[in-house]
């Protein structure tokens, strides 16, 4: 929505294309249940951000970015455990180089 009034930049990767809103009916007592969706997020724009069968193979779900940066499995295991450790309070000193935040910083004193 932000960049669909040119409030914002998005950088990073492309989402998953989740982008629907659930609801679970119990039945039977709680004995089975039935999941619905009920809805889809809609930009102002008019595009829908669930990856859906109509618009798989046209490429038009999910948030894509204005800026790529593509991270590695590695990399993002790397920025799992230090946030894991951050949680617990047992990280040490040792820096973690998240190239998607420094590409947004990037991004942003460009525009200064």
């Amino acid at each position: 929505s932000l960049r669909d009034h040119q409030r914002a930049v998005i950088v990073g990767e492309r989402s998953f294309g989740k982008g629907s809103a659930q609801s679970f009916m119990e039945l039977h007592g709680g004995v089975a249940g039935i999941k619905l969706t009920t809805a889809h997020y809609q930009l102002p724009s008019g595009r829908i951000v669930h990856r859906t069968p109509e618009n798989a193979d046209t490429g038009d779900w999910g948030i894509i970015p204005d800026i790529h940066v593509p991270v590695t499995e590695r990399e993002r295991e790397e920025i799992r455990r230090w946030l894991q450790q951050a949680s617990t309070s047992t990280r040490g000193d040792e820096a973690v180089i998240d190239r998607q935040l420094q590409a947004a910083v990037e991004a942003l004193r460009a525009k200064l």
